[in-house]
């Protein structure tokens, strides 16, 4: 098993492509992840997060800009980066099993701008209808703004400013304030809708055949329900707003902070969190295994471990001695913590 995260073209100058390396063993699983894919007019491109939330449309698409009224990528976590690990470890599974049951190994693809396109995949594809009354109107608009030379915060106010067609949807598919906390609704069924009607005494049309959200008397009957809905959110807390909606069958949250979820009631209760011990900061928790299987259980064995700690170890088990070791070390080839 090979992984590599080098630009297009630099395995093969080092003399450790798939092709020289699977000449020397048919069974080898070789797995790239690059930043523009393995073909194409950017394939040398290096690239980042940031640079694939930005090339693929995911920033604009957010729409957020920093205090100086410049682009700002999606912050809370690396996405793109994460995703296409996933995504990597998906296809090595995949392999891995084609090979147990053929004998062959094989080379394998993954791209931080495929990955970022499939998670965007309902603006990026293409459909006539959908196209000509929603994203054709919208792609005119931006690039007349863009090259009028307008700033990049003017331009993401475009893009804002479609979200009256959508406001009917946001009604019950939202955050809220609470008396205390916040609280997103869920409800993406017109029963769960109605559920949410019910309990808070909402008599809104927006289900009724025709309802256009775009429409400007509409817009304001749209900005009154939800005056209304904010109204009676605030009579109670968040957690007893949640405990009402579960209850009823209704999808809601509570508006969590990240560093809050290690203690986590349920999150302890199912054992998503792993105690662990590192080397230079003592004991921790970290986040468990994404698939729990039961005849080939998955479990978290050791912290991440310290810049080149396991140099040693890895070139050890791939059948080095400790005289090659040390060649390599004395040779700067490797460093080991050591």
């Amino acid at each position: 098993m090979v992984l590599l995260n080098y630009r297009a073209g630099v395995a093969e100058r080092l003399n450790i492509g798939y092709e020289r390396l699977s000449a020397i063993n048919p069974r080898l699983v070789y797995a790239n992840i690059t930043g523009f894919g393995e073909k194409g007019p950017h394939v040398h491109r290096a690239g980042s997060d940031i640079v694939a939330q930005a090339y693929s449309g995911l920033m604009a698409a957010e729409g957020k800009v920093d205090e100086h009224g410049a682009p700002q990528s999606l912050q809370s976590s690396t996405f793109i980066d994460r995703t296409t690990g996933l995504a990597a470890a998906m296809g090595i599974c995949a392999a891995l099993l084609h090979r147990e049951r053929t004998g062959k190994g094989q080379e394998l693809h993954v791209s931080l701008l495929q990955t970022a396109l499939e998670l965007l995949s309902d603006k990026v594809m293409r459909e006539p209808v959908h196209d000509s009354v929603l994203r054709d109107p919208l792609i005119a608009e931006l690039h007349e703004k863009r090259d009028s030379g307008a700033r990049y915060d003017e331009i993401a106010d475009v893009r804002k400013q479609q979200a009256p067609r959508f406001a009917s949807h946001r009604l019950f598919y939202g955050g809220y304030h609470t008396r205390r906390g916040a609280i997103v609704l869920g409800a993406l069924t017109m029963q769960n809708r109605n559920t949410i009607r019910r309990i808070l005494g909402l008599d809104d049309t927006t289900d009724t055949a025709g309802f256009n959200a775009a429409d400007p008397e509409n817009r304001r009957l749209l900005e009154a329900w939800r005056g209304s809905i904010q109204a009676k959110l605030l009579e109670r807390d968040a957690e007893e707003w949640v405990a009402t909606f579960i209850e009823a069958g209704v999808p809601a949250s509570v508006v969590q902070q990240p560093e809050d979820l290690a203690d986590d009631p349920h999150v302890v209760a199912a054992g998503m969190m792993i105690p662990m011990e590192h080397a230079m900061t003592g004991p921790q928790q970290v986040v468990g295994p994404l698939v729990h299987m039961s005849l080939t259980p998955t479990e978290a064995l050791r912290p991440a471990p310290p810049l080149a700690s396991h140099t040693r170890e890895v070139l050890l088990e791939c059948g080095l001695d400790e005289s090659d070791v040390g060649a390599l070390v004395a040779a700067g080839v490797i460093s080991t913590a050591d």
